[in-house]
């Protein structure tokens, strides 16, 4: 199989990896409850895409660990994007404490990779925080992507021995001569 063959694959696998949603925010002081710190780890195959205004809802047995999630309700952990003004993504946290909070981060945040932070506290239950999105490719794809390199440097090597652009043999390439 040729390099530029490897690389292919490599590249289509890389564009599957999964994607990892960080967040850690604080919900603010909302009908005699205090401040929360609430916080999820969330892998998923792919970007969340909550397209026009609809949320999608992870429980919070979904998450690969969290703070202060409402482990009772089957939708505890919401993502939307209201296409309106520079911050329309909205993330909503149900909390053990029973307040629903709100976090609002800048439009489309929640379909590419970044830091993203929350302008403050906006509304009611509404809270700071900051969302970490990233893209990890498997490490099988890494692996396939240096056995991808090195076979590309290996026929580039050939192709210079037959040629003689690189001597007569490896050690020549570190100003040895062949015996």
């Amino acid at each position: 199989m040729s390099a530029g063959a490897l690389l292919t694959i490599a590249w289509a696998t890389a564009q599957a990896a999964p994607v990892t949603y960080n967040f850690v925010g604080t919900g603010a002081a909302f009908d005699g409850h205090p401040n929360e710190p609430v916080a999820f780890h969330l892998t998923v195959p792919d970007f969340v895409d909550p397209t026009g205004g609809e949320f999608v809802f992870f429980s919070c047995a979904q998450v690969d660990s969290s703070t202060n999630c409402d482990f009772s309700l089957s939708a505890a952990i919401g993502f939307s994007d209201f296409p309106s003004g520079g911050f329309s993504a909205l993330l909503e946290f149900n909390a053990v404490n029973g307040v629903a909070y709100f976090f609002i981060f800048p439009t489309g945040a929640f379909g590419s990779p970044g830091f993203y932070t929350t302008p403050g506290v906006i509304v009611n239950q509404g809270g700071i925080g900051e969302l970490a999105i990233a893209a990890v490719p498997e490490p099988t794809t890494l692996l396939l992507v240096l056995g991808a390199v090195c076979l590309g440097g290996l026929q580039q090597i050939r192709r210079a021995r037959r040629t003689g652009s690189l001597g007569h043999s490896p050690a020549s390439w570190l100003g040895v001569r062949d015996r």
